[in-house]
């Protein structure tokens, strides 16, 4: 799939599994001419994790409502920090 097709929000996974991750930049190299695809997700401790990854190793997924939304269904698990703008 080539770069285009990510956009900044999307979900993606790699074709091999793992982690859902969230799109933040998609673009490609300067120096090289490589597509790259600049994810971001939340590690099995807790901390934030990003890297690039080539368009071709993802899968574009939807929402997973368990990650979304605590047991009400209705009470999002994070919330942003204060100050916040969603902006990068």
């Amino acid at each position: 799939m080539p770069v285009i097709e990510y956009n900044p929000g999307n979900l993606v996974r790699l074709k091999s599994g793992g982690a859902q991750m969230t799109v933040v930049h998609a673009g490609t190299d300067l120096l090289d001419g490589m597509e790259f695809v600049r994810c971001a997700w939340m590690s099995n401790d807790g901390h934030m994790e990003e890297h690039e990854f080539p368009p071709e190793a993802l899968v574009k997924t939807e929402p997973e409502p368990n990650e979304v939304f605590g047991s009400d269904r209705g009470t999002p698990i994070a919330t942003p920090r204060e100050g916040w703008s969603g902006g990068p």
